[in-house]
């Protein structure tokens, strides 16, 4: 634990350590948002029995008076997914996300989320010339802070963390198709499309594990000198589906069988999920050498998103090459967002990287 003292007495931050299983954790992660405490006891009391090699660590940190260390009602508590960061030439560092900062209502404007948050600043900073340059794979250990790199977070709150050192960076364009108005709606029927040089990607571990390792490699090479990206690794892939998964049972919705395309002849491929609450389809990652192919494999999309019964495709910082080559009337519309901004906590000595290939998957 680290520890200080507030006006209201001294208070400690206490990782609780814990993993559960996916589809649990989304359920969690949900009702988090109204219930700090939820979370705390589920990674008290969920059975080891239960758990299985098919888990996330999601650890959470609790902000808690020193007089009541044992308390489920915290001051404040926040998720953090330790997670593997890309540097030029393959290179690989720890780097963490915050997954959600919950304040209950009766202790919000007391100062209490951004205390939590420089603590954890503090809690994940490598020490000078100590940063891994080794990930530890995320179904090992977790080992706690003291690695780290960086740490990012999408706010919907502008620039209320930047005092404790999460500044926006970046771009946060989102580029929306409105399926209605489309000038050309793509064909449903699989009986009268062309042949297509497109394989549909089903909810498959191997085949996520081994599409995200090539994307890899193939990042490894295109990274500037200056940047970093987050590793766009099968697990992450894995976490977006489930979620999805898991709102589309609470909501009695029949689960997609495929969750994005890849080329036969090339190394393109999408990857995406759904928001079925909001009737959106977000991509998560695309790769694609634009022209044709580009507009093939985004016509595809747009009908799996029909076929689901979204009404929207959504994504995040798409490449200028990628818009250019879709037809008039199918380039969607891309504006500045205000919500999910990109925050960078930079630990390293050096200048800081540039956050590259931003895109929907990086989101927790």
């Amino acid at each position: 634990p680290r520890d200080c003292h507030t006006s209201s007495g001294r208070v400690g931050l206490w990782a609780v350590r814990g993993r559960v299983p996916r589809a649990r954790s989304v359920a969690q992660v949900d009702s988090l948002r109204t219930r700090a405490a939820m979370l705390v006891r589920a990674y008290h009391t969920t059975p080891r029995s239960e758990l299985s090699a098919d888990c996330l660590p999601f650890p959470t940190r609790v902000l808690v008076p020193a007089s009541n260390l044992a308390t489920l009602n915290p001051l404040c508590s926040c998720e953090t997914y330790r997670r593997p960061v890309l540097l030029p030439s393959g290179r690989h560092v720890v780097g963490y996300s915050v997954a959600g900062v919950l304040s209950p209502p009766e202790n919000r404007k007391k100062g209490y989320a951004l205390l939590m948050m420089r603590l954890l600043a503090l809690e994940l900073r490598a020490p000078a010339g100590e940063a891994r340059v080794e990930w530890i794979d995320g179904q090992g250990p977790w080992t706690g802070g003291n690695d780290a790199l960086l740490c990012v977070l999408y706010s919907d709150v502008g620039k209320f963390y930047q005092p404790a050192g999460w500044e926006i960076v970046g771009t946060a364009r989102t580029t929306t198709w409105a399926l209605d108005a489309l000038a050309s709606p793509p064909s449903t029927s699989d009986s009268t499309s062309p042949p297509r040089k497109l394989f549909p990607i089903p909810f498959d571990n191997s085949m996520l594990a081994a599409l995200a390792s090539a994307d890899v490699a193939l990042l490894s090479t295109s990274l500037p000198s200056n940047s970093f990206a987050m590793d766009p690794n099968g697990a992450t892939y894995h976490w977006h589906m489930t979620r999805s998964i898991f709102t589309a049972t609470r909501s009695n919705i029949s689960v997609p069988s495929t969750w994005g395309f890849r080329s036969t002849t090339s190394s393109a491929f999408v990857l995406f999920a759904f928001d079925f609450p909001h009737k959106e389809l977000k991509i998560l990652r695309i790769r694609t050498t634009g022209g044709e192919e580009a507009r093939e494999m985004m016509a595809r999309v747009f009908e799996e998103a029909i076929r689901a019964g979204c009404e929207r495709v959504v994504a995040w910082n798409l490449e200028a090459e990628l818009l250019g080559a879709m037809p008039d009337g199918q380039r969607g519309t891309t504006a500045e967002r205000d919500d999910s901004l990109s925050a960078l906590n930079w630990f390293g000595e050096e200048g800081q990287g540039i956050w590259a290939y931003n895109e929907g998957y990086g989101w927790c």
